[in-house]
């Protein structure tokens, strides 16, 4: 546990955390700054960290609740970092966190609750599955087995009790190897997956996800019909 500050050059921003780091990987010299912007907008700023081999995601409050919950781990930076190990001993493949700070004052003075860095997915050469499909490049059958690869590991999800409650394209990746890989892991697990609240959770998240991208990437009825399969009965 140490104090790192993280700064973001372009947004003038540099904030303290309490730094924790879960893995050897990544050198600490008290200071993160961020080289290049991917995202910023209302859940958090995502940027590509100064060595251009990892992800820095910046979480954000969207209530002052969420202040609250840094203070007993149940917030939306310690939920996605829960997400990430759940996922992994379930056996689902996840971009690796390597390390999380927390807000060092949580508070509206301060922009963030927390951060945490992981694999830069797009550096290994994996690309959003959104953007593969949206390419053009792919046929009926190609995105057929893509898409297949994502059910196969909501189905482990579901059999385990958990929800992926911002289940989209956009938050899984595909690798040229043919496997895929989430980020944003915010799960809920739920001990009873046979309970009527798990079922409504978890449906709901489901009809979500094949109705998601309506606006700009329209699922075939194919897809939407193998997603919906998912369905748990209420």
């Amino acid at each position: 546990m140490m104090i790192t500050h993280v700064k973001l050059p372009w947004l003038e921003v540099s904030q303290a955390f309490v730094c924790f780091q879960l893995s050897r990987q990544l050198p600490h010299n008290g200071v993160r700054t961020a080289d290049r912007l991917i995202i910023d907008h209302t859940p958090s700023t995502v940027a590509v960290t100064a060595n251009g081999l990892s992800v820095l995601q910046l979480i954000k409050a969207r209530s002052w609740h969420e202040y609250v919950k840094t203070f007993w781990a149940h917030s939306r930076l310690f939920k996605e970092v829960k997400g990430n190990r759940l996922l992994t001993r379930l056996g689902i493949h996840v971009a690796a966190i390597h390390e999380m700070g927390v807000g060092l004052l949580p508070g509206r003075r301060y922009r963030y609750l927390g951060y945490y860095i992981m694999d830069d997915l797009a550096a290994a050469g994996a690309l959003e599955v959104f953007e593969l499909f949206k390419s053009g490049g792919l046929d009926s059958a190609q995105r057929i087995s893509w898409l297949d690869s994502i059910l196969d590991d909501l189905r482990i999800m579901r059999d385990a009790g958990v929800v992926f409650s911002d289940c989209h394209l956009k938050n899984v990746f595909a690798h040229p190897q043919g496997k895929v890989t989430w980020i944003d892991t915010g799960v809920t697990r739920y001990f009873c997956p046979r309970s009527r609240k798990f079922a409504r959770k978890f449906n709901y998240s489901i009809r979500r996800f094949a109705d998601y991208h309506d606006a700009e990437l329209p699922l075939s009825h194919e897809e939407k019909r193998r997603i919906l399969a998912l369905l748990l009965p209420q």
